[in-house]
């Protein structure tokens, strides 16, 4: 977990913890492990495994929800692809506007490669890059 993620979801448990008034030591009891070693992550000394946030919630009657949202998409590993792409906005004429990777939140989480609007005919073209035929 990164040092930011860590520090947010500990100090999440930290609140949790208090608001319950319950003790540092109670809490590391009831989730079986070392107070000692929850006082050093609730200082942001030492960095907890999931299993161990699990542990922490549960006691706490919460629970701890790992989720991946997508950001700025896949990295183009595929060199063709990348040229295409490259290709794709540099032929396009002066008046579209290209966006690269657009967010897309419905029907499902993902990106979409290339975004093409047109303001004066009000036209959008999104396409994806493949740089294989899976069908014709």
């Amino acid at each position: 977990m990164t040092r930011e993620v860590n520090r947010a979801v500990v100090g999440d448990i930290d609140r949790l913890r208090r608001d319950a008034g319950m003790s540092i030591r109670r809490l590391a009891d009831e989730a079986a492990i070392d107070a000692g070693y929850l006082s050093q992550v609730l200082a942001g000394l030492r960095s907890p495994s999931t299993a161990v946030l699990i542990a922490l919630t549960t006691v706490l009657g919460a629970d701890l929800s790992i989720r991946v949202y997508p950001t700025t998409g896949p990295t183009v590993r595929d060199g063709i692809q990348a040229r295409i792409g490259e290709e794709l906005l540099r032929i396009a004429a002066p008046t579209w506007r290209p966006s690269i990777e657009v967010p897309v939140y419905r029907p499902a989480r993902g990106f979409i490669d290339v975004v093409f609007d047109e303001p004066a005919l009000a036209v959008t073209i999104a396409t994806e890059i493949r740089s294989r035929l899976d069908r014709l």
